[in-house]
């Protein structure tokens, strides 16, 4: 009998913005992620509904059993996330509940890993949610195996974005440094490529996972499936994380 290095297996996670779960886009969506042969989908701007039923039930249907899906969000903004996976949660927790934040995060732990979705609000709201929600809550995962992925709305001026400043740069920029490592620029370095293109062709790389110390030799690869993007089954590319376990 011969055994497996435990570094030969593979997890993939896969961090996609859904686009409003548009009911009609929903089996497309769920195509795309499980030919990725994804072991986990972070599903960002994810609606509560007939959509959001139907591409659950597709990714249940394709072996993503395990589910746990954040409150609707806010009434002027209905979107939450929600997280699929095929491999048994250990636990699965909304790290925000109960307070107006709570539509941002969700969080499962796999195979020793905690993994989070994660969704940064626009505009106003942006900044105060990194300084009085985000960056605590980041703080309490660095310290373990962890990946944290989803949309996080803002980049690196520098390599990130192709037009006019977006809020979050700085905040974003500090916490590249902060010892949790962007898991596609460890792959690519200053490499650009945009994971949102604009009605107007402006670029913004805003789809993002970063891996807590202990977890980043873990990593095998990080890379945009742009098919989901230029098919329009979303307005976001998909972002494929490769970990060994």
């Amino acid at each position: 009998m011969s055994f497996i290095p435990l570094q030969s297996l593979v997890m993939n996670v896969i961090a996609l913005n859904v686009c409003h779960t548009g009911p009609e886009r929903a089996p497309s969506i769920a195509a795309a992620i499980l030919a990725a042969d994804a072991d986990l989908a972070l599903l960002t701007e994810f609606k509560v509904g007939k959509g959001g039923d139907r591409l659950l039930s597709a990714l249940a249907a394709g072996g993503m059993t395990e589910i746990i899906v954040g409150p609707p969000g806010a009434r002027a903004y209905p979107y939450t996330v929600a997280i699929a996976s095929r491999l048994p949660a250990e636990s699965a927790a909304l790290p925000l509940d109960g307070l107006p934040e709570a539509a941002s995060l969700a969080e499962v732990v796999v195979e020793g890993i905690s993994i989070t979705a994660v969704y940064f609000p626009l505009g106003h709201l942006h900044v105060p949610f990194w300084q009085t929600r985000f960056l605590r809550y980041a703080a309490t995962r660095m310290d373990r195996p962890a990946l944290i992925a989803g949309d996080w709305n803002t980049g690196r001026r520098a390599v990130d974005i192709s037009t006019r400043p977006v809020p979050g740069e700085a905040e974003f920029g500090a916490f590249s440094s902060s010892g949790w490592v962007d898991a596609w620029r460890a792959t690519h370095g200053d490499k650009r490529e945009y994971s949102f293109v604009s009605p107007a062709g402006n670029g913004f790389r805003i789809d993002h996972a970063f891996l807590s110390p202990s977890l980043a030799p873990g990593l095998l690869g990080a890379d945009y499936i742009h098919a989901t993007r230029e098919q329009s089954v979303s307005d976001h590319s998909a972002l494929l994380v490769r970990l060994a376990e």
